[in-house]
């Protein structure tokens, strides 16, 4: 029998992730194939439970559902459960666990462009993937992150949840405005995409130099208006696509228990995406 994977989401038709994961179970003569599912923002408890009853092996779970989802979970691992947001799930013998590996995307990517601490951050945002870079910055020693939120009181949650699991760091929160006199080590953009405004992005020139880090989290489009911005300052950035990958070989060894082929996931990706960019 078929085993089924899927990637949950509010609008997934963009996404290279099929590509990726079809082309691994191919070459790893896997009998498996991954679908994306695009599910109404009220929808995900009816299809999670719909689909858990078939053949169904995995799932991604992606914007706006990363934190929705735990309540429908059996069981959480310690990374998903500290941060409160969930990206894989696996099932098995009809019970569901769920992990968080943007966690491992995120800290893989910083390891590969050679950082390997952070003294200071600015994080743009407060969703799942957000909630991953906390846990990420704060395994390499992150002393103080700024947050810029575009409404506090919708983050509320998210700010009290990170200061209870990561302690040792000082969170400092903004709404839509970058502290002034303000420079960080790293820059990390967890919104949506097209999402920074025009002023936030002016007041991100003021804080970015050719010592910051600059990571975006979007991997479509390619060049993101943070990363045309970064390059000219002569900052060194990292692409959204560099943590897709990262992220998806360990979902893809959570789910099959063997080790990824990651020439042939990373060709599939970057062919995806240079077709979406058309």
């Amino acid at each position: 029998m078929t085993d089924h994977y899927y990637l949950l989401g509010t609008d997934v038709s963009k996404s290279p992730s099929p590509s990726m994961f079809n082309s691994a179970f191919s070459e790893l003569k896997i009998d498996a194939t991954y679908y994306p599912l695009n599910v109404p923002a009220d929808g995900l408890t009816s299809e999670f439970h719909r689909l858990g009853k078939e053949s169904t092996r995995g799932m991604n779970i992606t914007i706006p559902f990363k934190t929705q989802i735990l309540s429908l979970l059996d069981e959480l691992d310690p990374s998903s459960k500290s941060i409160g947001a969930v990206n894989v799930v696996k099932f098995s013998g009809g019970w569901s666990t769920g992990y968080n590996t943007d966690i491992h995307g995120i800290t893989e990517s910083l390891r590969c462009h050679g950082v390997s601490s952070v003294d200071s951050a600015l994080l743009l945002g407060s969703g799942g993937a957000a909630r991953a870079f906390c846990s990420a910055i704060n395994s390499l020693g992150c002393k103080e992150i700024s947050v810029v939120v575009r409404d506090k009181v919708r983050a509320k949650n998210f700010i009290e949840s990170m200061r209870n699991s990561f302690p040792a760091m000082r969170f400092e929160v903004s709404e839509n405005h970058i502290p002034k006199e303000t420079k960080f080590d790293l820059v990390f953009n967890a919104t949506p995409p097209n999402s920074l405004s025009s002023d936030l992005l002016l007041e991100l020139r003021d804080v970015i130099s050719f010592k910051t880090v600059v990571f975006e989290a979007v991997y479509y489009p390619l060049k993101t208006d943070l990363l045309r911005i970064a390059s000219e300052l002569g900052a060194k950035t990292i692409k959204g696509s560099e943590m897709l990958l990262n992220q998806a070989l360990l979902a893809f060894k959570i789910w099959t228990g063997r080790e990824p082929p990651r020439g042939i996931m990373e060709r599939s990706l970057h062919s995806s995406l240079g077709d979406v960019a058309g």
